[in-house]
C-alpha cells in the first residue's frame, strides 16, 4: 500500500503492529475500539547526509538507528512524513521515494538538507 493509506478497524489488531490512534467508545456494550494505522513510508537503511550518514532501523511507523555517530530518539513515521530527535534537534520532514528532505531549527536557526538513499537500500 501506499504510504499515508489508512486503514481502520474496530476491536480486532494487526499482528503486532500497533496503532496509531486508539478511540474507545464509552458507554458500550461491545465492538467500542476504533482503531487506525497510517502506512508508514520505507525507509530502513542508510541515507546519505550533510551531517553524515543516517542509518535507519524501521519497525512499522517506529523508527530508530543513528545520524552520524549520535543516537536518533523519539523516530516516528505517520505516512510520508517523519520526525526524529537527535540531542536538543528535532527533525522533520517527507520522505519522497529515494530522497527525505528534513528540517529543523538549531540555534535559533532554520536548517534544511536532503537525505539520499544509497544505492542498497531496498525500496
Amino acid at each position: 500500500m501506499k504510504p499515508g493509506t489508512r486503514i481502520v478497524a474496530n476491536t480486532f489488531a494487526i499482528a503486532d503492529w500497533q496503532p496509531d490512534e486508539t478511540a474507545t467508545v464509552e458507554p458500550c456494550e461491545r465492538w467500542c475500539t476504533a482503531l487506525l494505522w497510517i502506512v508508514p513510508a520505507r525507509v530502513g537503511g542508510t541515507w546519505r547526509t550533510p551531517k553524515g550518514d543516517l542509518s535507519l532501523t524501521q519497525k512499522f511507523q517506529v523508527v530508530s538507528g543513528r545520524l552520524g555517530k549520535d543516537p536518533i530518539e523519539h523516530g516516528r513515521l505517520r505516512g510520508d512524513a517523519i520526525a526524529f530527535t537527535v540531542g536538543e534537534t528535532t527533525y522533520a520532514g517527507r520522505v519522497e521515494e529515494n530522497r527525505i528532505q528534513v528540517r529543523a531549527t538549531v540555534d535559533g536557526q532554520s536548517v534544511e538538507w536532503t537525505a539520499l538513499a544509497l544505492p542498497t537500500l531496498q525500496r
